[in-house]
C-alpha cells in the first residue's frame, strides 16, 4: 500500500524483539522449572496456580483491554484529556478490587487446598499476593499500551521476565519446591509495577491520580468490557479444561504435570501473536476510529499471513520432532510424547485465535467474540469429559479440535465485518511446509544423539523453509518492504537484517524494486 503507517510497523518491530527475549527468559524458567521440580512437584504447581490463574480473568474483567481501546480510540479523535480522564477512572475501579480480592483469597487458602486434594496451602497464601500485584501490573502495561509506549511496555517485560529467571534458579535450590516459581514472580511483578510507574512520570501521564470521570463514562467502559471480560475469563477458562477433567477423574498427580507441561511447550506459540495483538489494539482503534477502513483491512491481511507463515511450520515441525525434542529437554516426561503430538495442531490455531479475537473485540465484533470463547470452553469441556474416560490423550485431543472449530467460527465471523480479508496464500505455506518436513523426516533417519537431531532439524529446516516462501512468492516484495521499514529501528542491526531482505530479494528475483498494487489484488 502506499499510505505510510510505519509507526505501527516499528512497533511491531520493537515489540517482537522485546518478545523475543522475554520468551528465552520466560520459557527458559519454565524450562527450570519443570526439569527440577519434576512431574510431582510440577503438578502441584499447576493444581495451586490454576485457580488464581482462572480467577484473574474474572477480576480483570475487561478492563486492561478496555482501556487500552478507549485510549487509542481517543488519541486517534485527538481528545487526549478524555484518554487520560479514562485511564484514571479504570484506576479508581482497579485498586479496591486488587486489594479486596488479596484478602479474600488469603483467607481461603486452607479450604481450597482441600478441596484440590493436595497441601498447597503455602502456595495459595503467596498466590493471593499475587493476585493483587498481577492486577495492577496489567493496569500499568495497558496504559502503556494506549497511548502506544511499546517501548517502555516491552522493556517492563523484558525486567519482569529476566527476574523471575533469576529468582527462580536459587529458589529452587534453596528447596522452595513447588511454591519457588510463585515466589519468583512475586519479585518480578513487584519491580515491574515500579518500573512501569516511573515511565508513566515521565511521560507525564499521571494515571495514579485519582479522578473520576463519572457514573455515564464508567457504564460505557463496562459495557465494553463486560464483553472482553466474558471472552478473556472464558478463553482462560478453557486453558485449564484438560486439568479440571484430570482431577475430577482422579487421575495422578503426575498426569497434571505430563499434561501441562506439554501443554506450555505448545503454548509458546502463541508468542507468534503475542507481540501482534500488543500492537493491534490501539492500531485498530485508532484506525477505526479515524475510519481509515482499506488501511485497517490490509493491516489484517498482513498480520495473518505472517501468522500463518510462522504457525504452520511450527506445528509440522513439532508434530515430528516431539520424540527426540522431548528426550532432550524434558527426559522425565517422555511418557507425554503423545499428548506433545496432539497438541502440536493446537500451534495451527492458538496464534490464530488471539488475532482473531482482537480483530473482534476492537471492530465492534465484541459480543460475538465473547459468544465463541464460550463455545470454546463449553465444548472442550463436554468433548473432554467424553474422551477423557479413554485416556488423557483423549482429553488432549478434545481441546484441540475445540480451539480448531472455534477458530473457524472467528474467521467467518470477521469476514463479515471486514471487507476483502483473506488468509493469503495458505497452499503456498503448506507446500512449502510439506518440503521442509520431508527434510526433517530424511534428516530423523540418522543415527545420531536427540540433542544433534533437534538442532540439525531446525535449523536445516528453517533455512529450506525460508527458501521455499521465497521461491514460491510467498513472501512478497510488499511483505520485503515491510520488514525493512520495520528493521529500521534497531540501528546497525537493522542495517544487518536490510543486507539479509536485499539476499532475499535476488532469490526472489525483484531486486530492490518497489511493487504497485500487487497487495490489492
Amino acid at each position: 500500500m502506499e499510505e505510510d503507517f510505519s509507526k505501527f510497523v516499528h512497533g511491531f518491530s520493537i515489540t517482537s524483539a522485546g518478545i523475543f527475549y522475554s520468551a528465552i527468559m520466560y520459557y527458559g524458567g519454565a524450562l527450570v522449572a519443570v526439569n527440577l521440580l519434576g512431574p510431582k512437584e510440577y503438578g502441584m504447581f499447576s493444581l495451586a496456580f490454576m485457580i488464581p490463574n482462572v480467577l484473574i480473568s474474572f477480576l480483570l474483567f475487561g478492563l486492561d483491554i478496555t482501556v487500552a481501546r478507549y485510549i487509542a480510540h481517543n488519541l486517534g479523535k485527538d481528545d487526549k484529556e478524555k484518554a487520560l480522564r479514562c485511564a484514571q477512572t479504570i484506576f479508581v475501579v482497579r485498586i479496591p478490587v486488587a486489594f479486596l480480592s488479596m484478602a479474600v483469597f488469603f483467607l481461603l487458602a486452607e479450604p481450597l487446598a482441600t478441596l484440590l486434594g493436595e497441601a498447597v496451602i503455602t502456595g495459595l497464601k503467596l498466590l493471593s499476593v499475587y493476585i493483587c500485584l498481577y492486577l495492577i501490573a496489567r493496569y500499568q502495561l495497558a496504559i502503556l499500551q494506549g497511548y502506544f509506549l511499546l517501548k517502555e511496555r516491552t522493556l517492563v517485560e523484558v525486567v519482569m521476565n529476566t527476574l523471575n529467571l533469576v529468582l527462580l534458579v536459587p529458589l529452587v535450590y534453596a528447596g522452595c519446591g513447588y511454591t519457588s516459581p510463585i515466589i519468583a514472580f512475586l519479585g518480578a511483578f513487584a519491580v515491574s509495577i515500579v518500573q512501569a510507574w516511573y515511565y508513566l512520570e515521565r511521560a507525564h501521564i499521571p494515571v495514579f491520580r485519582i479522578r473520576f470521570e463519572g457514573l455515564t463514562a464508567l457504564k460505557e467502559y463496562l459495557k465494553f468490557s463486560y464483553y472482553v471480560y466474558i471472552s478473556d475469563s472464558f478463553h482462560i477458562s478453557y486453558v485449564w479444561v484438560g486439568t479440571v477433567v484430570i482431577a475430577l477423574y482422579a487421575m495422578p498427580v503426575e498426569f497434571v504435570g505430563y499434561y501441562r507441561a506439554m501443554f506450555s511447550i505448545t503454548s509458546t506459540v502463541v508468542l507468534i501473536s503475542y507481540g501482534l495483538t500488543i500492537v493491534l489494539y490501539p492500531m485498530l482503534s485508532e484506525l477505526n476510529a479515524r475510519k481509515e477502513y482499506e488501511r485497517l483491512a490490509f493491516s489484517l491481511r498482513k498480520v495473518i499471513k505472517f501468522t500463518l507463515g510462522l504457525s504452520i511450520p511450527a506445528a509440522l515441525g513439532m508434530l515430528l520432532l516431539s520424540k527426540p525434542l522431548v528426550a532432550f529437554l524434558f527426559p522425565q516426561y517422555m511418557p507425554a510424547v503423545a499428548l506433545l503430538r496432539i497438541f502440536s495442531f493446537r500451534m495451527v490455531f492458538l496464534p490464530l485465535w488471539s488475532i482473531l479475537a482482537t480483530a473482534l473485540l476492537t471492530l465492534g465484533r465484541e459480543k460475538k467474540q465473547a459468544q465463541f470463547s464460550v463455545f470454546l470452553c463449553s465444548f472442550s469441556l463436554v468433548l473432554s469429559l467424553i474422551l477423557g474416560m479413554i485416556s488423557v490423550e483423549g482429553i488432549a485431543l478434545a481441546c484441540t479440535v475445540g480451539l480448531a472449530l472455534a477458530v473457524s467460527l472467528q474467521y467467518r465471523e470477521l469476514k463479515n465485518r471486514v471487507d476483502n480479508l483473506n488468509a493469503g496464500p495458505v497452499w503456498k505455506i503448506v507446500l512449502s511446509s510439506a518440503i521442509m518436513c520431508m527434510v526433517i523426516l530424511g534428516i530423523l533417519q540418522l543415527d545420531a544423539p536427540d540433542y544433534i537431531t533437534v538442532f540439525v532439524s531446525l535449523f536445516v529446516g528453517i533455512g529450506v523453509y525460508a527458501l521455499c516462501v521465497l521461491k514460491t512468492r510467498t513472501v512478497t516484495p510488499v511483505d520485503i518492504q515491510i520488514m525493512r521499514s520495520g528493521a529500521s529501528v534497531f540501528g546497525k542491526v537493522g542495517g544487518i537484517i536490510g543486507l539479509i531482505l536485499s539476499f532475499a530479494e535476488r532469490i526472489m528475483g525483484t531486486g530492490q524494486q518497489t511493487p504497485q498494487g500487487d497487495e490489492r489484488k
